[in-house]
């Protein structure tokens, strides 16, 4: 399993996940520090406002005492409120909200007919106090106005803002994050299906189509289709050379072979016949490796099929011609029709040499059966003939074994056949058939996928 940073779609999810929380950390940053200053703002543009009312209601009386014409009507003045005010005069009790209770702010910021503002100590805690000095009308000294307010209030306010903030910021990256792996789902939606396309046609599917993708793939898949094309090409040249090679090799080895012959009848019958045995195997060679080659190149062909009955019909009567002299029947009972992720060529190549060496060991009937599952194709090719022990099975493989002498052969056929079906993945095996009497080959090959 490869590590996720290997993954197109990890990365692009990586970046954009990184993005995003760069981005709305930067902005939540920028956002809290805009947040708490237009809060500090509008909480002294609050005390000021609150300073302005109180100076407009503030009075003295008759004695000289400070007076308020009316109570200041923000219930946080009232008692266990979180704003304050009082009013000091010299030489008279100083008057307070009842918030104060016995308590008394710090009166050090009224000091001038301004506002002037500072923090201080209050009945709570930190307060925020406000203070001017406001002339009385009888002409004594000035009244000493002050105003405060909790400053836990304005952390609270910021506290609760940020709590919000943080939320919303949450959120949002939910909805950016969702959003873009929806996106990143849709547009790697063609690259998904481009691949499954090309699984499908290396199991024997067909080539996607460009039409159906976007027209930045288009140019992707006309190259694969043109790759394709030049891989066919180049398999089909080799088997040209190939049967090119091994027209050119028999042509020598026949001379050799006659001219065996021709010592043989001039009487060096050892010499000749050790010539002829040597040709012999090599003959044996050059049709096993001529096999493997022509095979090698088309197993590394994508999209290549074979339609078992299509290709079995005319092995079948072939092989009814062949050994029909003998009164061997061969029959199919398979059923539907299986597609072979396998080269047509080959599969008959394999085919025909199990059914063949069936027929040569068959006393009457050669049977042949097909059935597909779990992407594998399988062929049961059953005779009616003597079987064959279990110790010679294996033996049966071998490149050039014949068993008996006086059947007619090379000894070539399931050496090729097994072999070939190894280039595309499959097996070769003999067992013993299903009625007791005779050999059963089984044969199995990938099935061909299709979208």
């Amino acid at each position: 399993m490869s590590p996720p940073h290997d993954s197109l779609r990890f990365r692009l999810i990586a970046v954009a996940v990184i993005g995003a929380v760069a981005s709305l950390a930067i902005a939540g940053a920028v956002i809290a520090g805009v947040f708490r200053d237009q809060l500090a703002d509008q909480f002294r543009q609050d005390l000021v406002v609150h300073l302005a009312e109180l100076s407009s209601i503030a009075q003295v009386d008759e004695a000289g005492q400070p007076r308020l014409r009316q109570p200041l009507p923000d219930p946080r003045f009232q008692a266990f409120g979180s704003n304050y005010w009082q009013i000091e005069r010299a030489g008279h009790p100083t008057l307070r909200s009842p918030s104060l209770g016995e308590a008394s702010l710090s009166g050090a910021f009224a000091t001038a007919p301004v506002p002037v503002s500072g923090e201080a100590d209050g009945p709570r805690g930190p307060v925020l106090e406000y203070g001017r000095t406001l002339a009385a009308y009888d002409g004594g000294p000035p009244l000493r106005v002050s105003i405060a307010s909790d400053m836990a209030v304005l952390a609270a306010l910021q506290s609760s803002s940020h709590r919000m903030l943080i939320v919303a910021l949450l959120v949002l990256g939910l909805v950016l994050t969702g959003g873009g792996a929806l996106q990143l789902t849709y547009g790697l939606r063609p690259l998904d299906r481009l691949g499954k396309a090309i699984a499908q046609m290396r199991g024997g599917g067909p080539a996607p189509d460009g039409a159906t993708f976007p027209s930045e793939i288009r140019p992707l898949i006309h190259d694969l289709g043109a790759l394709l094309q030049a891989n066919a090409e180049i398999v089909q040249r080799a088997r040209v050379e190939a049967g090119n090679l091994a027209h050119g090799l028999r042509t020598p080895l026949a001379i050799v072979m006659d001219e065996a012959e021709r010592l043989e009848r001039a009487g060096q019958g050892e010499a000749a016949q050790t010539l002829l045995e040597q040709c012999g195997r090599m003959q044996k060679q050059i049709d096993y490796h001529m096999a493997r080659s022509r095979a090698a190149g088309a197993v590394r062909t994508p999209g290549l099929t074979t339609s078992a009955i299509a290709a079995l019909t005319p092995i079948l009567s072939a092989m009814a011609r062949l050994h029909g002299p003998r009164g061997v029947v061969f029959e199919a009972a398979g059923g539907r029709d299986v597609t072979l992720a396998c080269d047509p060529q080959d599969f008959a190549e394999i085919a025909s040499a199990l059914l063949d060496n069936a027929g040569k060991w068959a006393i009457s009937r050669v049977t042949v059966s097909w059935r597909a599952g779990g992407g594998l194709a399988t062929f049961l090719i059953d005779d009616d003939g003597p079987g064959l022990p279990q110790d010679l099975r294996e033996r049966a493989f071998a490149i050039g074994e014949r068993l008996d002498e006086t059947v007619a052969g090379s000894g070539l056929g399931l050496a090729i056949a097994r072999d070939l079906a190894k280039l595309y993945g499959g097996s070769v095996r003999l067992e013993d058939a299903p009625s007791g009497a005779g050999l059963r080959a089984v044969l199995e090959l990938p099935a061909a996928r299709r979208g």
